[in-house]
């Protein structure tokens, strides 16, 4: 039987990640959704951190990292306005990434 390995898991608001987490978590999101060369998952996290909308939808980054470090999984849960019938509702969206 293999040893288990061990695993960290995390729930944070997004403006109080550090530029290392945000790190290890957009390369995971690069990796899982290959991008233009143009395109930079971490400037992109970074901002919605240091801007107004992570604030603003209550945004949280749920992760799970290896004892090296390494981001296993990460997902995104934030606040979302949507129009049902006319009338504005307030529910939570969520976007999800894992690797093996």
């Amino acid at each position: 039987m293999a040893a288990a390995s061990k695993i960290s898991v995390f729930s944070a608001e997004t403006q109080t990640l550090s530029d290392e987490t945000l790190r290890k978590i957009a390369a995971l999101w690069t990796s899982a959704f290959p991008t233009p060369p143009t395109r930079d998952r971490f400037a992109e996290a970074a901002a919605r951190r240091d801007g107004r909308d992570a604030a603003a939808t209550r945004e949280k980054i749920h992760y799970v990292l290896a004892a090296d470090g390494t981001c296993l999984a990460a997902a995104r849960s934030f606040r979302r306005e949507v129009d049902v019938g006319g009338r504005p509702i307030i529910v939570l969206a969520l976007a999800h990434v894992a690797t093996s």
